[in-house]
């Protein structure tokens, strides 16, 4: 049972008094109460995931997601892309992006702020 389910049934129980209904909500909170997400990993305040928690910087990653996870776009891919003057190369079979060395880290690590940004990171 998850704290919304505890936390309804106990109001139940409040506005009821059936002694069954305040037993089985008392109950079920405590349950509630003890299962807890935990950390499996920490992310530092560049986006670095690290093992164990260094310092109070650090936020805690958990293996249920905590929020949905917002994706870069076709477009946004796209301006990234002439942002870095990157060429789409089309073969009969396949396309393939080029992009110059020099410039392709920086793409990458646009395109990685880009995420971090929608994603609230």
């Amino acid at each position: 049972m998850n704290k919304d389910e505890a936390l309804q049934l106990a109001l139940e129980a409040l506005t009821d008094f059936d002694y069954d209904k305040r037993i089985k909500a008392i109950e079920s909170i405590k349950e509630a109460l003890e299962t807890k997400d935990e950390p499996v990993g920490w992310i530092d305040n560049k986006g670095n995931m690290i093992c164990t928690k260094i310092n109070e910087s650090c936020r805690p990653l958990y293996t249920t997601p905590q929020r949905t996870w917002v994706g870069l776009t076709d477009e946004e891919m796209r301006e990234l892309e002439k942002q870095f003057e990157a060429e789409r190369v089309r073969t009969s079979d396949e396309e393939y992006l080029v992009i110059y060395p020099a410039a392709y880290w920086q793409w990458q690590r646009a395109i990685e702020a880009k995420l971090k940004e929608k994603n609230g990171y």
